[in-house]
């Protein structure tokens, strides 16, 4: 069923699948994506015509190799901290990609967030017992037994 003010699509199966509504991403347009794209290509032909990335390698690597043993630890040193740079930085865009803070946060709390309901593009029979044994639908989780300490 196709909802209007929603955009979401939802589908009902015959025999216990759980099939949740589906939303529909609306984001940039096609013609505009395609000119983001163009526009990255030629910033980056032009950036590696232009710009001597390679004389700034090479000048790195020989100043890392005058500093005798001390090279290799600055090397590495200087590595860690551009990986956790980008790290970060990509985890905040990420945030802010997908609205949440949730990749900021602990990778346990992470994962006992509840996971969304199982999503079947054909809701027919089929799928839907396929579904009910990977997930049934009368599937109670287990009380823990109670810790005395």
């Amino acid at each position: 069923m196709l909802s209007k003010g929603s955009h979401s699509i939802q589908t009902q199966p015959e025999s216990g699948a759980v099939v949740q509504p589906q939303e529909a991403s609306f984001g940039i347009s096609s013609n505009w994506r395609w000119v983001l794209y163009a526009t990255a290509g030629v910033a980056l032909v032009l950036a590696l015509k232009y710009i001597h990335a390679q004389d700034w390698l090479k000048s790195a690597l020989d100043w890392i190799g005058q500093l005798g043993p001390w090279g290799p630890v600055i090397f590495v040193g200087l590595y860690v901290v551009a990986t956790v740079f980008v790290t970060r930085l990509a985890r905040r865009a990420l945030a802010k990609k997908i609205g949440s803070n949730k990749t900021e946060q602990n990778p346990r709390v992470m994962m006992s967030v509840p996971l969304a309901p199982v999503l079947v593009k054909l809701a027919d029979a089929h799928n839907a017992r396929l579904v009910s044994y990977v997930h049934p639908p009368d599937w109670q989780n287990p009380t823990p037994a109670s810790c005395v300490g």
